[in-house]
């Protein structure tokens, strides 16, 4: 028996199931930490709501419910995909590289495209470790093997790759094997033009280095709250 001598749902009951991945959904969505599931004050605003519900343990969340959910989007993903992109003329594919805090380095892809309803759509089609150096030959090997494990952009007439002006990024889209057109970002070249700009005003520079340490006392504060 749960509290107020409510018995729990079983876990594999279907409402069971419901909560365990709106909870996850919520989680990925919000960008909330798995540990965030363990804390007394989310167990008791799910109770509120439906005290037969059972809150599982993050790593639970982690290890189980987070692959399905990613599973369950990229076979969504996919099924749309493969339907619409035979009906486009042409796509565009955004992709960057970067690492993280932590230092582990990462690449993504993204498509974008305008459907038979004239809707634009969006899909992040992957977003993986990057092996190796950050050089034009392993961006390149990256991208082809990203976009190859896309069957329904073999046929799509025309691609564009969208991405910044780095030297390494240039070389990588100039190796790869796919037959695309280039195009580089406007957001990031606004970004460089503004930062150059920037650079030769120190009034300029000393308010951007007062706006970064306050905000890095406002997160810092946040997360020790967090704790």
């Amino acid at each position: 028996m749960g509290d107020y001598g409510i018995a729990k749902y079983q876990s594999q009951h279907i409402r069971q199931l419901e909560a365990d991945m709106a909870t996850m959904t919520w989680i990925a969505r919000s960008g909330q930490p798995f540990s965030e599931v363990d804390e007394p004050h989310f167990k008791d605003f799910i109770k509120f709501w439906n005290p037969r519900v059972t809150v599982k343990h993050s790593t639970t969340f982690s290890r189980t419910k987070l692959p399905l959910l990613y599973d369950s989007v990229m076979a969504s993903i996919k099924s749309q995909v493969e339907k619409e992109l035979p009906h486009c003329n042409q796509v565009a594919l955004t992709t960057d590289c970067w690492t993280s805090r932590a230092e582990d380095p990462f690449i993504s892809l993204t498509l974008h495209y305008i459907n038979q309803e004239f809707e634009l759509k969006k899909f992040i089609l992957n977003f993986d470790n990057f092996v190796g150096r950050h050089t034009g030959y392993h961006i390149a090997k990256g991208l082809d093997e990203m976009i190859n494990q896309q069957p329904a952009l073999a046929n799509v007439s025309k691609k564009v790759i969208v991405h910044d002006a780095a030297a390494n990024m240039k070389a990588g889209i100039s190796q790869m094997e796919q037959n695309s057109e280039t195009l580089l970002c406007g957001d990031h070249l606004l970004n460089t033009s503004l930062s150059h700009a920037c650079n030769d005003s120190q009034v300029i520079k000393d308010c951007i280095k007062v706006a970064t340490e306050l905000s890095n006392k406002v997160r810092n504060i946040y997360f020790y709250r967090k704790q």
